[in-house]
């Protein structure tokens, strides 16, 4: 098992890089002694970091190692230096304690802390939070019971996988992750901490981004320090090598990324950046799988495209006017919204087309029963299909409804339709978009949405906010934060909390180790 996550050509990848920016082979690479461990749960993920033991959350966490006296510890915590996870010890299934680990880079910044005086005991509403400058301070703004309160903050040390935040103004302690500082913020602070003339602060820098799975930036920096240093051959010997595992790397996580934007269902997006995908020596085997992800949409595209035609040609041969006429405005639907997410649903459809047994009214069946309910639940049976479309467009009409005697009218309809069941109906739900047509959002602001429910008797409607992920597609299911805002704070705040702030140049991609959150401040991949 990979704890990492990673493929075995890019773990090896990195150990190569990291070795040959060090200048020693993989077996002598400095390693340190800093106690670690990690957990093989039973579910199957595994954990690392410190390992340690405690008897309740409510008790300060102790060292593994117990005497076994006091409390009966049944809790295990790994602590990695940014959090800590705590997790049954009846669901561990195996201990791993390792006896050294890789030497982390670290960069120490001297700030001003407080030692004494005011200490931040909670954290209130967020109110903003200010970049980091290049001198690693900001200022974090929070909501107290007297009113707003500005904590200066700086960062004292930062290692590739969290950083060490102070209070300047107030005594404070926490760790936020590094991915989460921006690129160029990062850069600027790190400059500070070296000298540009000396080449090992500059493989420091290099290493630093490595560790931190930054390979975009660890190529830019070692093409840097071969730029600044033209003349050093030996250098150049030493760091050509790991300029071309690092495009490895760069182009392995690229096409990562490019996945879980796929299964995330933004394929304009990744269309487009794999069509434009690095190949400047990248290993064949990952051109490879970027032409066979292009080949697959070409070929989804053509499915769609022959389903319309297909349905067309079938539809030409319904000899009944009331038939076509009924057909024609779902035909419409299934053009305008037949795509790579829903192409699923003409599975029977296709899979039937060449049936000389079947009739055409038939295979039209299939496909607007298909579309309906899904494939598993297509139907060779025309009036069957059609009532069913016939109890969706009153299934809106109901849900939009507001009278009641109204609804009532709408009810006694579906009792007159073939396809009324309440098997029929959830099926129909579950495929159709949603009842209520919304406004479309701002051309500035995709996917942001500033609706309204209607209050109780005598009060004002109730405002709501609403940020949906690019390229939105109500067919699809999503993961949804529901956040309901307390005293001190408003919805839009929390949607920036959430989706971030909207950038100057809109949303784009960032392929970091961690894909931020806030995808409204994502920045474009640089080829």
């Amino acid at each position: 098992m990979n704890p990492f996550g990673r493929s075995l050509l890019e773990w090896l990848l990195m150990l190569a890089v990291s070795a040959i920016v060090r200048g020693a082979s993989i077996g002598s690479a400095a390693i340190g002694i800093a106690p670690a461990a990690e957990i093989v749960l039973k579910d199957g993920r595994v954990l690392q970091g410190k390992l340690g033991m405690t008897a309740g959350l409510a008790e300060i966490p102790q060292g593994f190692q117990s005497d076994g006296l006091g409390p009966l510890r049944l809790i295990l915590f790994m602590d990695d230096d940014l959090r800590r996870t705590f997790v049954s010890k009846r669901q561990v299934q195996e201990v791993r304690e390792e006896a050294a680990a890789q030497v982390v880079e670290k960069f120490r910044i001297r700030q001003r802390v407080l030692r004494r005086g005011r200490l931040v005991k909670s954290v209130g509403p967020i109110v903003r939070i200010q970049p980091f400058d290049q001198f690693g301070r900001r200022i974090f703004t929070m909501n107290t019971p007297r009113g707003e309160v500005d904590i200066v903050q700086g960062i004292t040390e930062i290692t590739p996988g969290w950083t060490k935040v102070e209070g300047i103004s107030h005594l404070w302690d926490m760790r936020i992750a590094t991915s989460s500082i921006p690129n160029d913020v990062l850069a600027k602070i790190l400059a500070k901490r070296i000298d540009p003339t000396d080449v090992e602060d500059r493989k420091k820098i290099a290493r630093f981004y490595l560790q931190g799975e930054r390979y975009e930036e660890a190529y830019k920096e070692l093409e840097r320090i071969l730029a600044g240093f033209p003349d050093d051959t030996k250098l150049r010997e030493q760091i050509e090598p790991s300029i071309r595992s690092l495009r490895q790397l760069r182009a392995q996580r690229l096409l990562k990324e490019l996945k879980l934007r796929r299964e995330a269902g933004q394929h304009r997006l990744v269309l487009g950046l794999l069509e434009k995908f690095p190949s400047d020596g990248v290993a064949g085997e990952i051109l490879q799988a970027v032409r066979e992800t292009v080949e697959e949409y070409g070929t989804l595209q053509r499915r769609r495209e022959e389903v319309i035609e297909q349905f067309d040609a079938l539809l030409a041969k319904i000899g009944s006017p009331g038939d076509r006429k009924r057909i024609e405005p779902i035909r419409e639907e299934i053009a305008a919204e037949l795509s790579i997410d829903t192409l699923g649903r003409m599975a029977a459809f296709r899979q039937m087309l060449d049936d000389e047994n079947l009739l055409p009214e038939e295979k039209l069946a299939l496909a607007i029963s298909g579309w309906l309910l899904g494939s598993n639940s297509a139907t060779v049976n025309l009036p069957v299909a059609l009532s069913a479309l016939d109890v969706r467009n009153l299934l809106r009409e109901y849900l939009n409804e507001p009278v009641k005697l109204h609804r009532t009218k709408i009810y006694d309809k579906l009792h007159s339709q073939e396809a009324r069941s309440p098997s029929m109906i959830v099926k129909l739900i579950s495929h159709m978009k949603p009842p209520a047509e919304t406004p479309p959002p701002p051309a500035e602001t995709p996917g942001y949405h500033e609706l309204e429910v209607p209050g109780l008797a005598k009060e004002p409607p109730v405002p709501y906010l609403v940020q949906l992920p690019p390229e939105y597609n109500p067919y699809r299911r999503y993961p949804a934060v529901l956040s309901l805002h307390g005293s001190g704070t408003t919805a839009a705040r929390q949607i920036d909390w959430w989706a971030g702030e909207w950038p100057k140049n809109g949303p784009g991609l960032n392929c970091s180790k961690h894909p931020p959150r806030r995808y409204r401040k994502i920045k474009q991949v640089p080829f």
